[in-house]
């Protein structure tokens, strides 16, 4: 069985594999945003950035009503939303509908866009498979191998090998 997260002495959730456990990179950007919540809102049992409303380690479910929620509210012009009623228009805030995120958005998605911009950024396919904590390189080709990238070499019929997809 791989190891399970350990925040303080309480266990907080088990991991899928060995190759769970890693370091994430994140630039100065995504930092301040984590540094700036942990200072609103302080930190949960074992140091845990995301609890519930009585600051304990949030559950999935209870999270994924959260996140449908901040769904619902994102825009992607950055803007605090609007009600639709406000006919639609993007000023100050923003009730545009193009701005919105699909509905049915799911927090797994972020983990898809990270693998696709990874891939479009033409990083090594070893390197983006230690950052998606897949067992293997196969794994990782199974289930991004078909993401677009600009780098690919193809012919008429699409890419000639599975190995040039990444070339």
């Amino acid at each position: 069985m791989p190891p399970a997260v350990v925040c303080s002495r309480e266990l907080a959730a088990d991991l899928k594999t060995e190759a769970s456990t890693r370091t994430i990179p994140a630039d100065e950007w995504v930092l301040n945003e984590i540094s700036a919540h942990v200072q609103r809102f302080g930190t949960g049992p074992g140091e845990v950035i995301v609890t519930n409303r009585l600051g304990k380690v949030a559950r999935r479910n209870s999270f994924g009503d959260r996140w449908r929620l901040a769904v619902a509210d994102a825009r992607t012009c950055g803007k605090p939303s609007a009600p639709a009623f406000e006919g639609g228009r993007c000023s100050e805030t923003c009730a545009d509908p193009a701005h919105c995120l699909p509905k049915g958005t799911r927090f797994h998605d972020l983990r898809h866009f990270y693998a696709s911009t990874l891939i479009a950024a033409n990083l090594n396919p070893k390197v983006i498979q230690a950052r998606l904590g897949h067992a293997t390189i196969t794994e990782t080709m199974d289930t991004y191998g078909n993401t677009s990238s600009p780098t690919r070499k193809t012919s008429a019929a699409g890419p000639s090998t599975r190995s040039s997809r990444w070339l």
